[in-house]
């Protein structure tokens, strides 16, 4: 089984590691949205919802930012132990003391926790695997977090028999003080010392220059389309599940709870599929640039029958493909096109694109969202928008293949990467 998934003996260690973190923090992820969720539709409506499309994001974006630069004299280890401790807290409180006036900042939270220990996650499998292991490994360690979807969708509704919601998320909330050690273990069985100090160095640069970097641009202007996207899907996705499903049990409020979780589980259980079996092959056979452009073309195929099936339907499929494919080749591809980049660049730019503009980007879709709401359209009229949108993305995607050649080109040029004969061939491919 390990030849097949392409774990080599001294990696077996490392990957499980990742394989429990993905494990933990996805289910965590998982039952807090879909428990936040129901909550908060339950008490407000789609005007507040779209409301917070646009101050939660911004919000959500300047505490992550903040958090990430006072801490940054800190090493991964003990940076990871404050968030989690402070987030469990907070949780703990929200939870134990949860009402209506407290159900919108709740809803803020949630999303605050999710961008925290996400960030954490991802910084910790980079600063622990090297480059050419990424592309080989992201996957499996992933599916981890698809694997417990699935375990936990398919028995949420029986565990919730015996113990309430609210307790149950309590008590994952407990078990993610378990990930600061496994950062730890991450670290401390990965890349040898001498490659951890050369990602030490710093740039002199101003953050600005950095970011006209053609690569650099490239990457932005995909988390910006991309992001547009997401946010209309999500936002529809709740709307119209709410609706379809608050006329078929409006005195069982759980029931929402348990649809969005066995939704997310067997997307996830998809995505487990996708990730072992898909994910690998295509990157490895077409490359990265083309791993990128699943997901658009998907969404493309089922955005013209909008105009013939019903929107929930529609919706449906489009929210289970992006929480298929989203989360398997496009995160992971996206991880992989930062790859290339020195880490002491690496370091300034990805957290501020990916926690900082990528919020913006969301607040700037609740906008669009809050005026799709005050003239009165439906999701019909917004099927053109996203149509658009993604030909756009498709367009742009189809560039990265040129600036991620170059780019590693530059990085062997510069040796701040380097390559075996079998990596020469992936590198080929893209």
């Amino acid at each position: 089984m390990m030849p097949y998934l392409n774990i080599r003996k001294n990696e077996y260690i490392s990957v499980l590691y990742g394989f429990i973190y993905s494990f933990l923090i996805i289910s965590f992820f998982i039952l807090s949205k879909s428990y936040r969720d129901t909550q908060f539709l339950n008490s407000f409506g789609e005007k507040e919802l779209s409301i917070l499309y646009v101050i939660n994001p911004i919000i959500i974006g300047l505490f992550v930012w903040l958090i990430t630069y006072i801490l940054d004299d800190f090493d991964l280890f003990k940076r990871s132990i404050i968030i989690h401790f402070l987030i469990f807290i907070g949780s703990l409180l929200f939870l134990t003391n949860l009402n209506d006036s407290l159900i919108f900042i709740y809803y803020i939270f949630v999303d605050f926790q999710i961008s925290t220990i996400a960030f954490l996650f991802w910084r910790s499998l980079s600063s622990s695997f090297s480059t050419r292991q990424a592309k080989r490994l992201y996957g499996v360690i992933t599916s981890g977090g698809f694997l417990s979807a699935l375990l936990l969708g398919s028995t949420l509704s029986f565990i919730t028999e015996y113990i309430s919601q609210k307790d149950f998320l309590i008590l994952f909330n407990a078990l993610i003080l378990i990930c600061p050690i496994l950062t730890l273990k991450l670290i401390n069985n990965s890349k040898p010392q001498k490659q951890k100090n050369l990602e030490n160095k710093k740039t002199n640069e101003p953050t600005i220059k950095l970011i006209k970097n053609k690569y650099v641009l490239n990457i932005i202007s995909i988390v910006f389309l991309f992001t547009i996207i997401s946010v209309f899907i999500d936002y529809f996705f709740k709307v119209s599940s709410y609706n379809h499903f608050s006329e078929k049990f409006p005195d069982n409020p759980e029931y929402l709870t348990n649809y969005f979780a066995q939704f997310y589980s067997i997307a996830s259980f998809l995505s487990f599929l996708v990730q072992l079996f898909i994910s690998g092959y295509i990157s490895n056979r077409f490359g990265i640039s083309y791993s990128l452009l699943v997901l658009p073309l998907l969404l493309l195929f089922v955005i013209p029958f909008s105009y013939y099936l019903a929107p929930f339907i529609i919706i449906f499929l489009l929210k289970g493909k992006e929480q298929v494919f989203k989360s398997t080749l496009h995160d992971t591809s996206m991880q992989i096109l930062w790859m290339p980049l020195p880490n002491y660049i690496k370091d300034s730019i990805k957290p501020l694109v990916n926690i900082l503009l990528k919020n913006i980007f969301s607040s700037i879709a609740g906008l669009l969202i809050i005026l799709t709401i005050y003239i009165k359209l439906n999701f019909i009229h917004i099927v053109p928008f996203l149509f658009i949108c993604l030909i756009i993305l498709v367009n742009i995607m189809k560039k990265s293949k040129k600036h991620y050649v170059a780019e590693l080109i530059r990085a062997i040029d510069d040796r701040s990467l380097s390559f075996d004969n079998k990596n020469l061939v992936n590198f080929s491919n893209d």
